[in-house]
Formats: C-alpha cells, sequence, structure tokens
C-alpha cells in the first residue's frame, strides 16, 4: 500500500473514477493542466463547495465548460456563481430556437 495521503483503494471506491483522477491531480500538483469532462469537473465543484476548499473551486470555476447557456444557469444558481447568472440568462433570451421541456432536462417528479 503506497504511503502517500491521497491513496484510495480501488476496492473501497470501485467504479469512482473521479476520486482516481482526483488523485491523480492532486499527486502531480499541476492544477491548470487538467483533462477532465464536464460531469468531472461538476463533481469536483460540488465536492470543492460542499468540502469549503477555495482554491480547488476557482479550479473548478475556471475550467469547467458547461455545454449550453441552461447548465450554466443551473450551476450558477446551485453554487452561488453571480458572475455567471446574466450571460446565462442573456444567451437563453436570444437564442432564436424556442426553449422545450427536453433541452431543459425537465423530469415528471
Amino acid at each position: 500500500m503506497p504511503s502517500s495521503l491521497f491513496y484510495i483503494p480501488s476496492k473501497v471506491f470501485g467504479p469512482l473514477s473521479i476520486v482516481h483522477k482526483l488523485n491523480h491531480v492532486f499527486m502531480h500538483r499541476n492544477f491548470e493542466q487538467q483533462d477532465l469532462s464536464y460531469e468531472e469537473w461538476k463533481s469536483v465543484l460540488h465536492l470543492s463547495t460542499r468540502w469549503d476548499c477555495a482554491s480547488i473551486r476557482r479550479l473548478a470555476l475556471n475550467n469547467i465548460q458547461p455545454p449550453t447557456p441552461h447548465d450554466r444557469l443551473l450551476l450558477a444558481r446551485t453554487y452561488s456563481v453571480n458572475d455567471w447568472v446574466v450571460p446565462a440568462l442573456s444567451e437563453l433570451c436570444e437564442r432564436r430556437p424556442p426553449l422545450s421541456f427536453t433541452q431543459l432536462k425537465i423530469h415528471a417528479a
């Protein structure tokens, strides 16, 4: 077993590949050049906000690329990123095709 503080046995976490990628990020300390997907950066943003890790949260906010203005607005509202709200709303209002329930990912409760 490695002596690193960031060693996480794969048997415990199984399919949680984000844990292994974060382990790689922390081990190499090159925070600016990470190849994480949108969903992975969203997880980093969620955990860094929850655990009050300001520098990792800034890293996630600088690197995350929401695929749509709606996704950006949801992230802005969920994680209190006030600078993203107005631009996301503007993009939604200026788009030519109307929004649909499918695009908004609204699911019946």
